[in-house]
């Protein structure tokens, strides 16, 4: 009896009980169709679905150029967009505890393009709230987006291809009260060496930031001495709310920073194809990437509506500057610095105009010496505000002597790569030459040119494989290493002239010790002769002292003609001692930029 009482139990069991376990509800079902729809439509493959992350193709196969862990809800998903995608459609139909875990609130973009291209019934799934993104939303407010381009600064390594940012405009009539979305390396305290040799092999982890615009202003604009150029994008307003989506997907999210290629400029072309795929933009590069060359490759898609100019502190003291003569401009550095009162040129012999002029420069040299960390906040206050009070009832200048006209643009200039080729002649023996440098940059470009208001330190670094005479006379293969640092300083007539303590680090097998080190000093002359014809006379002496011994002295004049935006001859006659050998060398280059 008690056991057809069991085995009825077990029978009762299995009739309420076992057709849950067997048969699946609605909700699996529907969640099961929209797999099967997925694979099927191999939406998986889809290009929107690459963009949002950030998959690309390399030598191992297919994997994203994001890093982080988080950024995947498949263990499997950095490298394999169908196991991502069902992953991402399965976790739609859980419940989570809070905002953080559910990836309708962690991942906008991914949620919303999934739900169109499913066609995706909302009322089936759990419940959901996502307030932290809906009160970033309603602060960012996005409407429009502007590409920002700061120029190149040569004090510091990670930016002397300038950078670029997104500046993600609201309904503020202030372009100042905009957003910035900004992507850099964390670098913490590293520096020197260390520093380059992590940047260079993706050992710093880059994240995206969200800050106001007027912090990136002080940043670019006040404080670096960065003229900022600003490319107004025809996104509509609901591109840049995709765009806006996905960035808050990527909020603390890291991927790997590599100098030359993962850099600030490439990641943020992500972005712009989240909000208009059909613009390709991240597969137009290959082994580098440079800040100025995504610019120009934006404008050429056809994104660009409008460009403004936003001169930087240290251009708008420059062109004040300009109307005022060296006695001038001195009294306007004594008041910056403290020295002179600003009431004393209220009883000196000049106009107005020239008032304001050495007060407006005065204002501004305050600003920079403060955020330099040059003066004290207490000392800034009563400086500035001395400044202003003295200021204040010379009335309003002449807009002509404020107005600065706009340099050419960074993406109106040749283009980064370069490669030169051309014949030579040296005692009497003639050769050809090919030269090839994947980046902009010149030893003109390293010149900080220092004045009365600003001393920077110019530097330059030149590193590659040539052929050099060496003791026996002959040329042979070598890589060198060759820093510098010193100043430059310009002259109306004579032009740039530059110096520069250097050491040089060379290698070759032909060398006795295998390497040759020494120490040296270069100097030159800098003159544009005309606006396509450039002159630069220069000389050279290095000690070579460590590993194979020599002294090498040179001296050499170039001469470079531009012909178009992106083809230009030089001419280069040298001079030089080395190894107790004399010798001369011309040539002639046609240098070719793309």
């Amino acid at each position: 009896m008690i056991m057809k009482r069991g085995v009825g139990l077990l029978m009762l069991l299995f009739i309420f009980f076992v057709p849950a376990i067997i048969y699946p509800s609605e909700d699996n079902i529907y969640l099961q169709d929209l797999i099967n729809k997925a694979i099927d439509k191999k939406i998986y493959k889809e290009r929107y679905w690459y963009i949002l992350l950030h998959y690309k193709k390399s030598i191992s196969g297919l994997k994203s150029l994001v890093d982080d862990p988080a950024f995947f809800i498949s263990p499997r998903g950095k490298n394999d967009p169908e196991a991502e995608l069902i992953e991402t459609i399965n976790s739609l139909f859980k419940e989570y505890q809070n905002e953080q875990e559910d990836p309708r609130c962690r991942f906008p973009a991914r949620y919303t393009w999934l739900k169109e291209t499913l066609n995706i019934d909302e009322s089936l799934m759990p419940p959901s709230a996502c307030p932290e993104f809906e009160k970033f939303l309603k602060a960012i407010n996005p409407k429009s987006a502007t590409l920002v381009f700061p120029s190149a600064y040569m004090n510091s390594p990670a930016s002397m291809f300038g950078h670029t940012l997104i500046r993600i405009d609201s309904t503020y009539k202030s372009k100042l009260m905009s957003y910035a979305i900004n992507y850099a390396a964390n670098t913490g305290d590293e520096g020197g060496i260390t520093y380059l040799i992590k940047g260079l092999f993706g050992f710093f982890k880059g994240y995206f930031s969200i800050l106001p615009y007027y912090e990136k202003i002080e940043e670019y604009n006040d404080l670096d001495m960065r003229d900022m150029w600003e490319y107004e994008l025809n996104l509509t307003e609901e591109e840049v709310r995709r765009m806006v989506f996905h960035i808050w997907e990527l909020k603390d999210i890291y991927s790997y920073y590599y100098f030359f290629d993962e850099n600030c400029s490439y990641n943020l072309l992500f972005l712009l194809e989240a909000a208009r795929p059909e613009v390709n933009l991240t597969d137009e590069f290959g082994q580098w990437v440079i800040p100025s060359d995504t610019v120009r490759l934006v404008i050429n898609k056809g994104l660009v509506r409008d460009i403004h100019y936003r001169p930087s502190r240290s251009t708008r003291i420059k062109h004040m500057a300009l109307y005022l003569n060296k006695e001038d401009r001195a009294v306007a550095m004594k008041i910056a610095g403290g020295t002179l009162s600003p009431q004393d040129i209220m009883n000196k012999d000049m106009n107005n105009a020239k008032r304001m002029l050495i007060l407006d420069i005065a204002a501004e040299m305050t600003q920079y010496k403060f955020m330099r960390q040059k003066i004290d906040k207490e000392t800034y206050q009563t400086r500035f505000l001395d400044v202003l009070t003295a200021r204040k009832d010379l009335g309003r200048p002449e807009a002509a002597l404020y107005s600065i006209q706009p340099p050419s643009r960074p993406d109106e200039g040749h283009a980064s790569g370069k490669i030169s080729t051309g014949v030579g002649i040296r005692d009497n023996e003639y050769y050809q030459s090919i030269i090839f440098r994947p980046a902009y940059h010149d030893l003109v470009d390293s010149l900080g040119i220092r004045d009365e208001f600003f001393k920077p330190v110019s530097w330059k670094i030149y590193s590659g494989i040539g052929r050099e005479v060496l003791q026996d006379g002959k040329e042979h293969l070598l890589y060198l290493i060759n820093p510098g640092f010193g100043f430059a300083k310009e002259n109306k007539i004579a032009g740039i002239y530059f110096g520069f303590a250097e050491s040089e680090l060379r290698f070759s097998k032909r060398f006795d010790a295998d390497y040759s080190a020494g120490i040296g000093l270069s100097a030159g002359i800098l003159k544009n002769i005309t606006d396509r014809w450039k002159v630069k006379i220069s000389g050279k002496a290095m000690f070579y002292e460590l590993g194979d011994r020599n002294k090498f002295y040179s001296s050499s004049i170039q001469q470079n003609y531009t012909m178009t935006d992106d083809i230009a001859f030089r001419v280069n006659l040298t001079r030089a001692k080395s190894y107790s050998e004399y010798w001369t060398e011309a040539e002639i280059l046609l240098n070719l930029y793309f």
